[in-house]
């Protein structure tokens, strides 16, 4: 049963890894599309990473089954890291190695997928900003008072000494 197990694990690292790769390139892309404001490449990519996410979804459906087949055939563990330790015997430290590879690109992944959401995030303040001094002809306040006959300052954009 071990020998199956390992496997399935280098099955699910090579798929793993495949998968961390695509997300990284991914992320790329869309970096330049973001930087090039290439509004129909980020539409693209928005499609590609739906699919990428399904298929990170997956992947992890498979880390549980493996996870949960280790405990039923007498393994506890509770990451892929134990298990493999566990039952990996002369091929433990090149796993190993692999898991840490595929630890520090979840990492990438998860800085690059942090720094894009602010950056959306700050880009829809700005643009909201905009169409509100569009809309008001800068007369009102970006943020309205709520006392009736307030003095109504200028947008945040362009007033930067209010």
């Amino acid at each position: 049963m071990s020998t199956v197990l390992l496997n399935r694990v280098k099955q699910f690292l090579k798929a793993l890894e495949t998968l961390q790769e695509a997300t990284l390139g991914l992320f790329e892309q869309k970096r330049r599309a973001v930087t090039a404001a290439d509004h129909d490449d980020m539409l693209r990519l928005a499609d590609v990473e739906a699919e990428l996410s399904q298929r990170m979804k997956a992947a992890l459906g498979a880390r549980r089954e493996i996870l949960l087949e280790a405990r039923k055939s007498g393994h506890a563990a509770d990451s892929i890291r134990e298990l493999v330790t566990s039952i990996a015997g002369d091929e433990r430290d090149a796993l190993g190695v692999r898991i840490e590879a595929s630890r520090q690109r979840s990492e990438r992944i998860r800085r690059e997928s942090w720094v894009q959401w602010v950056i959306s995030q700050r880009a829809n303040t700005y643009y909201n900003e905009l169409l509100e001094l569009i809309a008001y002809s800068g007369k009102k306040a970006p943020v309205y008072s709520d006392r009736p006959g307030a003095p109504m300052g200028g947008g945040t954009i362009l007033d930067a000494s209010a």
